[in-house]
């Protein structure tokens, strides 16, 4: 069979006007996804910063979602639609936007348009919420033993508990319940044939305590009641900003109540028999910064968190009931002790916690 010189040049002009499409094709391919991926980056760098804009109104959710849709228009993205949502009691704002772009070159492959999505998540505050501010009970030496002595009183612990130590509960007879994680640096020692614990975890990572004595002592400055010397509080008391005393504190209160942090650069001593009531509504901190918080008394009942991150927290006689959360250096419980952590009990950190920052 003999093939023409003429005949493969025509087939091959065809073959080459096939290729240059296919390549002309691809090319246009690229360089539409090329402009979609540029036009995905800045609308992802807008929502960040709509995000972040809208998280300093927080928690007005309101105000929060105006500015949210003022800074995707500023940043060209008028025609972006847009949903907002909120959570952790409204100091966490998540803006999601969508917006369709025409392809330029693409359509000879049926591809006409593209939709384009991004999405970022900012929170105001929860500089403290990690590590420490998890547990109910947390005890941050990495010396000694988290021992709970019950002394023929029952130990009720909702939420998780955390030893930089060992942790070793004396109960005998008396039961110990842990909804959450015990979660240990060393080992976990239980003398009780009644324990309920939802997880336990040993040989854990250590883990730090904050310091934000200093934001305390600014937000007292300038909107609380700051004292140069040691103070004493008697009678009934209402909390509702930041009281920050250079010394230590002896409260001979029968009951207080409110939203705030008390602060001690020193000792803080509860002498009678009720430490503090309140509606479930309220959250106080009681924060020495160098010092102890003894509990003498036959019961203590405290909403909030108590918190010693040098010094040692005693809980004497009776049982004592707190809606919070115990953190400090060493805890000592001479007694039996229920602990009802919530997110609540947390709701203090927000007068003085109030940075922003991109969580995802």
């Amino acid at each position: 069979m003999i093939i023409s010189v003429k005949s493969c040049k025509g087939t091959a002009a065809v073959m080459t006007a096939l290729m240059m499409t296919l390549i002309l094709g691809f090319c246009a391919l690229v360089v539409d996804i090329g402009s979609v991926s540029i036009q995905k980056s800045r609308l992802q760098n807008a929502v960040d910063s709509a995000a972040l804009a809208a998280a300093q109104d927080l928690p007005s959710i309101t105000d929060a979602t105006e500015t949210a849709r003022t800074y995707l228009d500023r940043n060209g993205f008028e025609a972006a639609s847009m949903d907002v949502s909120f959570a952790h009691n409204d100091r966490q704002v998540t803006v999601e936007a969508t917006q369709s772009f025409n392809y330029a070159l693409a359509g000879i492959f049926g591809m006409e348009t593209a939709d384009v999505r991004a999405s970022a998540t900012a929170q105001k505050g929860g500089t403290y919420l990690r590590g420490a501010f998890e547990y109910a009970i947390f005890s941050g030496s990495k010396n000694q033993e988290l021992i709970l002595n019950s002394n023929g009183k029952d130990t009720y612990v909702e939420g998780s508990v955390h030893s930089n130590n060992g942790f070793r509960y004396n109960g005998n007879h008396d039961s110990l319940v842990i909804t959450g994680v015990l979660d240990t640096v060393g080992m976990i020692t239980l003398n009780s044939t009644h324990t309920d614990i939802g997880h336990e975890q040993p040989f854990s990572s250590y883990i730090d305590m904050p310091d934000f004595s200093e934001e305390i002592k600014q937000l007292a400055l300038k909107q609380g009641t700051y004292y140069n010397t040691s103070q004493s509080f008697n009678g009934d008391l209402h909390v509702n900003e930041a009281i920050y005393v250079n010394g230590h504190i002896n409260f001979n209160s029968n009951t207080f109540s409110g939203i705030g942090t008390i602060f001690a650069v020193d000792n803080i001593n509860f002498n009678n028999s009720v430490a503090y009531e309140g509606p479930g509504t309220e959250s106080i901190c009681i924060y020495s910064q160098n010092g102890n918080i003894h509990f003498n008394n036959s019961g203590a009942v405290i909403r909030g968190t108590i918190y010693a991150p040098n010094g040692t927290v005693v809980l004497n006689n009776g049982l004592h009931t707190v809606y919070g959360r115990i953190i400090a250096q060493k805890i000592i419980f001479n007694g039996g002790i229920e602990v009802y952590s919530s997110p609540e009990d947390l709701v203090f950190m927000e007068s003085f916690d109030t940075g922003i920052r991109l969580i995802r």
